[in-house]
């Protein structure tokens, strides 16, 4: 694990990683879709990763930070998703780090049983109550030796933060609009982090992995569906508090602006009544997902009149917790 195959070389993936995978690039795989209205829709499905959404993505990052670094104790608030991949991975891997989750004392009890079942410390706390801080975090969950990894506090676009890989993956779709679901940004943002330094790297040398075309980019709608709304069906997109936000605002109105990305790009609401009509869809098709997982198929459906019919949309399906494979301690 600690010589993993390459950093970015696509004809020596990581991910998903050896030995108990087979890597490849694309790691997941894109198909096209049927959406009434719509001729040229294509679903990149996250749901084949090993816990079954893209987390396993960042999960496999934190893996390699905390074998390398040897860190003792890392922290994060999860909604489940995140905290299972990471120890599913700690675990397969026999790391001793120990994943401290601060979850919502609303949170659903069987989740956060299953949490503490694989070897998650699970703590709760009202995430409502106000926005909370790396040292807050680390302190409701008694980490004094170790890191809290809940938010990027700031915009590090030099960072690849987690999803580098799959970021070229979508990029080298061409889509004229992308819909991908936002919860903590983290995706979202690392594919226009990468879409930028692609256009800056058009005069000299292209990252290997992207096979992209840039003024396709530059012309592309890159659109965040995400929700505010507490009660949602979209759980694990809903956050009380993202101290980030108005950075990743800054950061989207600023590509816009100079015309490294679509003009219509965004972070948008999905209105509930989209999300069932979404689900169905996904159901006659045999996609494996939760509710948040097809946020950006809701999204394209509230929005079917602003969309020219045979455009090429790439939606990103994030997947389903497959809770049941995530190999306990």
């Amino acid at each position: 694990i600690e010589n993993v195959d390459s950093h970015n070389d696509p004809d020596k993936p990581e991910f998903p990683p050896r030995p108990f995978y087979t890597p490849r690039f694309p790691a997941s795989t894109n198909y096209k879709i049927k959406v009434p209205g719509f001729t040229n829709v294509w679903l990149k499905d996250e749901s084949s990763n090993p816990t079954g959404t893209h987390k396993d993505r960042m999960a496999w990052e934190v893996l390699i930070k905390a074998r390398r670094y040897n860190i003792k104790e890392i922290s994060l608030i999860s909604s489940g998703s995140a905290a299972v991949s990471i120890q599913h991975f700690f675990n397969l891997y026999g790391v001793s780090t120990v994943l401290k989750v601060l979850v919502d004392q609303n949170m659903n009890p069987e989740i956060k049983t299953h949490l503490t079942k694989i070897g998650c410390k699970v703590y709760e706390t009202d995430l409502s109550r106000k926005s909370l801080t790396g040292k807050e975090i680390k302190e409701l969950t008694e980490n004094s030796q170790g890191i809290d990894i809940t938010y990027r506090e700031i915009l590090d676009r030099y960072n690849d933060n987690y999803y580098d890989w799959l970021s070229y993956e979508i990029l080298n779709e061409n889509p004229t609009h992308c819909f991908i679901p936002f919860g903590t940004g983290d995706l979202f943002i690392n594919v226009l982090i990468i879409a930028e330094r692609e256009f800056n790297n058009r005069i000299y040398k292209h990252d290997p992995r992207f096979r992209g075309d840039i003024n396709l980019i530059g012309n592309c709608n890159f659109i965040g569906a995400t929700t505010h709304t507490e009660n949602t069906r979209l759980d694990k997109l809903f956050s009380y508090h993202l101290p980030s936000l108005k950075d990743y605002n800054n950061y989207l109105a600023s590509l816009i602006e100079n015309n490294r990305i679509g003009h219509a790009s965004g972070i948008l609401d999905v209105e509930e009544e989209y999300v069932e009509e979404a689900l169905t869809l996904a159901r006659e098709q045999k996609i494996t997902c939760e509710p948040s997982g097809v946020a950006g198929l809701a999204l394209l459906l509230q929005n079917k009149n602003d969309i020219p019919k045979d455009d090429k949309i790439l939606i990103i399906n994030t997947g389903r917790t497959n809770y049941q494979d995530s190999i306990s301690r």
